[in-house]
């Protein structure tokens, strides 16, 4: 299969510092969000992001890219243990690798979210490791309700605040023609999956989508920093299967 991939990126209206950390290479992305008192949080996300930067999808499967983010999330906390004004850092973490002909592998702590979009319809993929995900698991909260509860924000899981971590691990089937969204919640917490949605949908490339999507939250409030990465997935020429990114990046 053949992707192109384009990510933007946003501080926000709200926040002074621009948290979150994006990674793209060829047939690896990622989107991690960090959290910390001073600049932990962006030194939190840029060593999740950094850590998985040489990371070859040819030649890694689902088992060993999990025992990557195992690995980063271990480098995170010792860190943070030994630095005292780092402690308590941590980051989100949403990764897709492209993984054989057409399939995808997530590996995915915290709430950031990955969502697919196939034959125009928009599905979560990811499950939010937050309170009110636990709650919404467990029926006792809509997600509406959830959407303006005052502890969304409140994680549950994250790499970093533990030397051991279990990321959920997915494995999704892709077709040309799909477009994969990878974002922190400065998008997700601003925008219902009805609107994103809406702009998934627009005839335009991935870099122009990514943009899009970043200056609706930030039009919406943009109470938190935004990042968004967004993957088209085509028919590979010939009908063979090659990994090959055309990628962007931009703040906004």
């Amino acid at each position: 299969m053949h992707l192109r991939a384009g990510v933007a990126t946003n501080v926000g209206l709200v926040r002074q510092l621009n948290e979150d950390s994006y990674l793209l290479r060829p047939g690896l992305y990622a989107v991690c969000d960090g959290m910390g008192g001073a600049r932990a949080g962006e030194i939190a996300s840029e060593m999740a992001c950094r850590g998985l930067a040489d990371v070859d999808p040819i030649h890694t499967d689902a088992a060993a890219l999990l025992a990557r983010v195992r690995e980063v999330n271990r480098a995170i906390a010792a860190r943070s243990m030994r630095e005292s004004r780092l402690q308590g850092m941590g980051t989100t973490a949403t990764v897709a690798m492209a993984a054989g002909e057409a399939v995808l592998v997530l590996v995915h702590v915290g709430d950031s979210r990955a969502y697919l979009l196939h034959e125009g319809v928009l599905r979560q993929l990811t499950d939010d490791h937050s309170w009110v995900g636990e709650m919404i698991r467990r029926g006792e909260l809509t997600p509406a309700e959830a959407a303006v509860h005052p502890h969304r924000s409140v994680i549950t899981k994250v790499l970093g605040t533990e030397f051991e971590v279990e990321p959920d691990v997915t494995e999704v089937p892709v077709a040309p023609g799909d477009r994969l969204l990878l974002c922190s919640d400065g998008l997700s917490g601003m925008l219902p999956d009805a609107a994103i949605e809406d702009i998934m949908r627009a005839q335009e490339g991935p870099q122009s989508v990514a943009e899009s999507l970043v200056r609706a939250a930030v039009a919406a409030g943009g109470e938190d920093n935004v990042t968004v990465i967004v993957v088209d997935v085509d028919a590979a020429p010939g009908g063979g299967d090659l990994q090959e990114d055309v990628s962007q990046g931009l703040t906004i």
